[in-house]
């Protein structure tokens, strides 16, 4: 007789139900999930995910959140910075192809 797999307590967490919708994939977990969940994280929250597990499509739609000068006040603080030296210049490079003609 084979034995079933034990579940981690994060397969537990997230286990497929009649409300979830959509999958996460985390280190090879599937991860069940209500995309609900996603319109809660913050625009930098998103920049965070997106360059922690190196997803071009997250970095981009998240990049895409920014999309008003005041909004880049999300990285006047240093602590707020914490990203990959690729994505500060992807910031970087969004926010000055935007705004360079109106900072003179």
């Amino acid at each position: 007789m084979t034995e079933t797999p034990k579940l981690s307590i994060y397969e537990k967490g997230f286990a497929k139900t009649d409300k979830t919708d959509a999958i996460l994939v985390v280190d090879g977990k599937r991860l069940h999930v209500n995309k609900a969940i996603s319109h809660k994280l913050t625009r930098h929250e998103k920049l965070i995910l997106a360059d922690k597990y190196k997803s071009e499509k997250l970095s981009t739609y998240a990049l895409g959140l920014y999309d008003t000068k005041r909004s880049f006040y999300d990285f006047w603080y240093e602590k707020d910075r914490k990203f990959s030296d690729e994505l500060k210049g992807k910031l970087f490079d969004s926010f000055f192809d935007r705004y360079a003609d109106s900072l003179h």
